[in-house]
């Protein structure tokens, strides 16, 4: 297998890398963990639901016919 993606990246004319780098994938996936769980707090710090969205364009809406009564 690793021959053959050898082959694919060499046609793409990328340049390969001549050892297995320099860290771990075990210390890849806990900065993928870390990274993940800023992304995933700032989504959520910003998320309005579908619910709270209709519930607030309502209220504008009856705000704007009570003050024409």
């Amino acid at each position: 297998m690793g021959r053959k993606l050898d082959e694919f990246l060499k046609l793409s004319e990328k340049k390969l890398l001549d050892n297995t780098g320099k860290i771990s994938a075990e210390k890849a996936g806990a900065r993928a963990e870390v990274e993940l769980e800023k992304y995933r707090e700032g989504r959520d710090k910003n998320y309005i639901s579908d619910f709270d969205r209709e519930v607030k364009k309502l209220s504008k809406s009856l705000r704007i016919n009570l003050r024409d009564i």
